[in-house]
């Protein structure tokens, strides 16, 4: 009989030991995925504003954002590619946002033309479109 509740007590134990551990390991997972998230988020942001030329590709940072997201730092790095030599001159910029106190880091990466921002002013959308009304604009 005392076997019997010591065997039982153990498989319970071990059977507790091990779901915790997996409760522990998504956990985990989940902290992981969603600063992994974030970080993804706030890179493709950075680098569409620097496609659309409202940030400039130089290197900058690191650079803490503001709140409320004082816990993660952005820096930009910039690279001249001209290897091969008869390639067109090509721009190499890397977006590395960070949140150094999860210690976790992630990289974006996107090869320019090195020719400069394109210059996207309104008058190049100020074409009257037939049958399409502007709101707002005069």
């Amino acid at each position: 009989m005392l076997l019997e509740v010591l065997l039982a007590m153990m498989l319970f134990v071990l059977s507790a030991g091990v779901i915790l551990g997996a409760v522990q390991a998504s956990i985990n997972s989940v902290r992981r995925i969603r600063l992994q998230a974030r970080a993804a988020n706030l890179a493709v942001t950075l680098l569409s504003e620097i496609q659309m030329g409202l940030a400039e590709r130089k290197d900058e940072g690191p650079t803490a954002y503001e709140e409320p997201l004082q816990d993660w730092t952005w820096q930009v790095i910039t690279e001249d590619l001209t290897e091969p030599a008869d390639a067109p001159p090509l721009l190499r910029v890397s977006v590395i946002v960070e949140n150094p106190g999860e210690g976790f880091s992630y990289r974006l990466v996107q090869l320019f033309p090195d020719d400069g921002p394109a210059d996207l002013s309104d008058e190049d959308y100020d074409e009257e479109v037939p049958g399409l009304e502007r709101e707002g604009r005069p």
